[in-house]
């Protein structure tokens, strides 16, 4: 506990006594010891070579020891490009000597210098390979599919970060990139420290990544290479003595003893070149440790939970501690603390406390010191398993904590040296060392639970305040699980104290089941089920029942060429994994943490990135997983036979297999049973679209119904690919189709309007055709045919032009299309479905977990002509829209006679005989 020695008092623990405490500790610290200490541990680490790494890990051990600190150890790990801790794959010992890069063409700039690691070592890309001097071509990364190789050219990727487009480079055989990436291209001559730079195998290169030269120049310097580059040829003079090698990075660790084995930790990372990430975070907590031994020796503080020191390489060095046995209960990460928040921009300092899955007491505890203490603008943070709080991973299971002054988008970038605030640093430190010792002394632990239980009871209504606005965003029945899931939170939160010996009051967690009891009565129940997205009816339908016991980086199990880099929410999916919930509940509670702390909830694009990585990891042994629904191939023949759909019938099919649920036989099993259900008299026809998206920035592309994959999802996909199945000859809305005469309904397509008389859709509908939706119901692509056959002005007659790879090979030019530039209310919106369902003038039924739909074509040619001619009421129809046909570069003049239905003889285009392979 802590006393006053003057008075001989014990200190009336209060938020007044928090600034008494940190007032001492202020007082205590030696700004000048703890500058002079970061200066010179960031003298040895600033050219970031490995051979430097045991000099300022000695120093590191010595200080700490100088500090007072007990059982100091400083273990020597590999760097190898192979050893593993945990699933992080060390990276190979790196060194360099210089490097440099000036052009050599054109002649009369000869020997201007475009890097050099003289000037600065930020010039060369952290384990840039060795090249002895060489003249290379440069090339645009802009311009690269020209080349059929790259061999011996260094591309010029702009600001992209090389990281971005390192594979894609790689793939070419060229040498190496010259990079000007920056998140802050305004600072002209800053120098972008580019760091890891491969993408599969965790941060930094493997003894399997393939050793590429990488230079990093300024902005400036970049605008001045792009302006050469796109005036003609350059060459430039380079070369980089480095070397790869087999060495050891070092770990340093000591402690303060306390009376328990249980121990809290601070964590500070070396080894990177920038004073503030982390010179100052390492040389800081040696003089935390001085201070609070200053307050031991004195007898005005006594720990009983220990407080260790730990020092390593980010995150990779760090796993190797915690593989070991431990007995750290807590971790605070302290990294990049001195960067001012006026020069970077941030304009405060970021708390992230410990994750949503593993909440911890002591958060409360350092948000209620920097109220009462701290002087400069902060704000609370999501927290994630951002750098060394990956220890709150449930495979290690620690909470943790971090205060950053972010440097924001001049993150490892040269001008950061000039950043440095050093009074801002000490503040944070102050900070940090005020809360280490209230943390682990029980006595004054005990002295804020009643700090803990009115942040709880606070914190949830400041929730239950903010539940009207997410309500009206949401508009669904989530509100109830919401105060549910919160409230667990919080109650789990307070609950934590007993880690450290602290009784918690059962009376305070009761008191918050029957606030949340009463606040979730007065919202009604309404049902949510008719509203899952495709994505979330496929995650629904998975459930991850086991994760490897690792925090998931390198992929180390994973073959070096099939590895993937996560996306960005997977670390926070998959610390929910308890084997019983699907990724849909999952998501659900990723939304409802996002909307805590003010995030919008995940987009439909980021649930199927996650859902795609989880069934990337089942499949290499990283996860498993079970679906809820399983399906087969005669189940699905029999739902679709309950919605008439009967032998010889002639259907088009819009489908999302996802959306069933798992298919035995995939994607192949549902078009062999729509195929076995029509027969061969019938017809089954599936769009095989593009939408055009192949020729977005590709001047070379261009479409063949032999080998141009459609977007349409995976069941047209392999509809098209199969026997027996034919396509269309349309550049952007090629149609496939299987059955008899499949042929004449393809055979044509080029020759008359997308979805004109003649189309493809247009011959079914002619044949009496049926439309089924599954789990598709804004895709009909019917309601075009209807559009383009009543004249509607939004949809241009063959008014775009577009390369087309014939059977033979020859590339032709094919018509499409001018889409309309704007919404239609009445197809895009597919008001007339609405109206189609409320009418019961549909068939609906399902397919596993998928919702569909079953219609007439002459039925739905009905209704929509009504909406078309604003017979109505809310819709005028297209007399009145004022949308017409976009404009873009491969728009061209019609070529459609209207008069004779058919096309000019004129037309650029290709019009000529097209047999169906």
């Amino acid at each position: 506990m802590l006393y006053n020695k003057a008075t001989g008092d014990n200190f009336d623990f209060t938020g007044i006594f928090m600034k008494k405490l940190y007032d001492l500790i202020e007082k205590c610290f030696d700004i000048s010891g703890w500058k002079n200490l970061a200066l010179r541990i960031y003298n040895i680490e600033s050219r970031f070579c490995y051979s430097d790494f045991e000099k300022s890990a000695k120093l590191c051990r010595d200080e700490l020891e100088k500090s007072g600190a007990k059982d100091v150890e400083m273990r020597k790990l590999k760097a190898d490009g192979k050893k593993i801790y945990g699933d992080f794959i060390m990276p190979s010992a790196w060194d360099w000597e210089s490097a440099k890069l000036e052009i050599f063409e054109p002649e009369q700039l000869k020997g201007k210098i475009l890097a050099d690691t003289k000037l600065h070592p930020f010039h060369i890309a952290n384990r840039c390979g060795e090249i002895q001097e060489t003249i290379f071509d440069v090339i645009d990364i802009k311009h690269m599919s020209k080349y059929k190789t790259c061999t011996n050219f260094l591309v010029f990727c702009g600001n992209i970060h090389p990281r971005e487009c390192r594979e894609q480079i790689e793939k070419t055989g060229a040498t190496g990139i010259i990079s000007c990436f920056s998140k802050a291209p305004e600072v002209k001559d800053g120098i972008f420290w580019v760091n890891g730079w491969v993408k599969n195998s965790g941060w930094y290169h493997t003894a399997e990544d393939r050793k590429m030269v990488c230079f990093s120049i300024t902005p400036e310097q970049g605008q001045f290479l792009q302006k050469l580059l796109d005036s003609g040829p350059v060459k430039v003079k380079t070369f980089v003595k480095s070397r790869t090698y087999n060495g050891y990075i070092y770990s340093i660790t000591g402690i303060i003893p306390g009376k328990s084995k249980k121990e809290i930790c601070l964590l500070a990372h070396m080894y990177e070149p920038m004073i503030t990430d982390n010179a100052t975070g390492v040389s800081g907590l040696i003089e935390i440790c001085r201070i609070i031994n200053q307050l031991i020796n004195e007898k005005k503080f006594y720990p009983d939970t220990g407080i260790r020191f730990l020092f390593s390489m980010e995150r990779y060095g760090m796993m190797e501690f915690f593989e070991r046995k431990h007995n750290v209960v807590y971790a605070f990460n302290v990294d990049g603390i001195a960067d001012d928040i006026v020069k970077t921009g941030q304009m405060f300092v970021k708390f992230y406390g410990s994750p949503f899955t593993i909440p911890f007491f002591g958060d409360w505890l350092f948000e209620e010191l920097l109220s009462e203490c701290f002087p400069y603008p902060w704000k609370k943070q999501r927290p994630v398993y951002e750098d060394d709080t990956f220890v709150s991973d449930s495979s290690i299971n620690i909470p943790s904590g971090y205060f950053i002054s972010h440097p924001g988008k001049l993150h490892h970038n040269s001008y950061l040296e000039k950043t440095v605030n050093w009074e801002l640093g000490k503040k944070i430190l102050v900070s940090i060392a005020t809360y280490f010792c209230i943390l682990s002394s029980k006595s004054l632990r005990e002295k804020y639970l009643q700090v803990f239980e009115s942040s709880l009871k606070e914190e949830f209504y400041s929730y239950l305040s903010k539940l009207p606005g997410i309500a009206e965003q949401i508009q669904d029945s989530g509100i109830k699980k919401r105060i549910f899931y919160v409230a667990e939170y919080l109650q789990r939160k307070y609950l934590s104290i007993a880690v450290f010996g602290n009784k918690p009051d059962t009376n305070v967690i009761a008191e918050i089941d029957e606030i949340a009891k009463k606040y979730s009565e007065k919202i009604p129940n309404t049902s949510t089920e008719e509203n899952l997205s495709r994505e979330d009816k496929k995650a629904r339908n998975i459930v991850i029942t086991w994760r490897k016991p690792c925090f998931i980086f390198s992929l180390s199990g994973i073959e070096h060429k099939e590895r993937i880099h996560p996306p960005e929410q997977f670390h926070s999916l998959v610390n929910r994994v308890d084997g019983k919930k699907d990724l849909y509940e999952i998501y659900n509670e990723i939304d409802f943490e996002k909307e805590y702390f003010g995030e919008s909830r995940l987009k439909e694009f980021e649930k199927k990135q996650l859902t795609e990585y989880v069934l990337y990891l089942a499949g290499h042994n990283y996860l498993k997983i079970k679906y809820r629904t399983i399906l087969t191939k005669q189940q699905i023949k029999s739902e679709l036979e309950k919605l008439g759909i009967r032998r010889t019938d002639k259907i088009i099919v819009h489908s999302s297999l996802s959306s069933m649920g798992y298919v035995k036989g995939g994607a192949k099993a549902v078009c062999e049973a729509l195929m076995e259900l029509v027969g061969k008299d019938g017809i089954v026809m599936m769009p095989s679209f593009n939408h055009g998206t192949i020729f977005e920035n590709n001047p070379e592309a261009y479409f063949s119904p032999l080998e141009t994959p459609t977007i349409n999802g995976a069941i047209p996909d392999t509809f098209w690919r199969m026997k027996n199945v034919y396509r269309s000859l349309h550049p952007t809305h090629s149609f496939a189709v299987w059955g008899k005469n499949a042929k004449d309904f393809v055979r044509n397509h080029h020759r008359v309007l997308t979805m004109g008389k003649g189309s493809p859709l247009h011959l079914l509908e002619q044949y009496g055709g049926k439309i089924v939706l599954i789990d598709a119901f804004h895709s009909n692509t019917f309601h075009h045919v209807v559009e383009m056959t009543n004249n509607v002005p939004c949809l241009g007659k063959r008014t775009e032009q577009y390369p087309v790879k014939l059977p033979s090979g020859k590339i032709v030019y094919c018509r499409t299309w001018g889409w309309r530039d704007g919404i239609c209310e009445i197809t895009d919106k597919a008001a007339y479905l609405d109206y189609m369902i409320k009418h019961n003038l549909l068939k609906k039924g399902k397919i596993g977990n998928a919702s569909v739909f079953v219609i007439d074509m002459k039925t739905c040619r009905t209704v929509i002509e009504k909406f078309l001619s604003g017979s109505i009421k809310g819709y005028p129809g297209c007399k009145k829209c004022n949308i017409k046909p976009r404009k873009v570069l491969q728009t061209v003049e019609s070529d459609w006679d209207d008069v004779n239905e058919s096309v000019k003889p004129d037309s650029t285009a290709f019009t000529g005989e097209y047999e169906p392979l």
